[in-house]
């Protein structure tokens, strides 16, 4: 199997990353890599964030996507799923879609989140060493 990301897959995950970001700046150090599980609905980044994965697109779509949108400067109109209201998770790498693989898109969103992790680590231990 290849598992080198595709650029439409990154595209849509940098777009996950960018409406976590814009919602939760702190959204990684939610998720557990040892648990974490694209595939499932309680342990993809959304299930490590919100609890739940549709809970999550429904309350993303009620309260933030127009915010998010203009903020970010999106160029296409957020995917919006009409069932629901709730947003199209492929769309922003929370699932896949097409020929696209769950083992390589959860191996790109785990190296975002590890490095996420490692990054602020080595700012607290700035701020630690700083402060003397």
């Amino acid at each position: 199997m290849n598992n080198v990301i595709r650029p439409a897959e990154l595209r849509r995950i940098e777009r996950g990353v960018a409406l976590l970001d814009f919602v939760d700046p702190k959204w990684y150090r939610k998720i557990d890599p040892a648990k974490f599980d694209l595939e499932d609905g309680s342990m993809c980044v959304l299930g490590h964030v919100y609890g739940d994965y549709f809970g999550a697109l429904r309350e993303m779509a009620d309260n933030v996507v127009t915010a998010a949108v203009q903020k970010l400067k999106f160029t296409e109109q957020p995917n919006v799923n009409e069932i629901g209201g709730r947003l199209d998770g492929r769309h922003y790498g929370f699932e896949t879609s097409g020929n696209a693989s769950y083992e390589r898109m959860g191996q790109t969103w785990l190296a975002i989140v590890r490095q996420r992790k490692a990054a602020a680590k080595r700012a607290a231990a700035r701020r630690s060493a700083a402060r003397g």
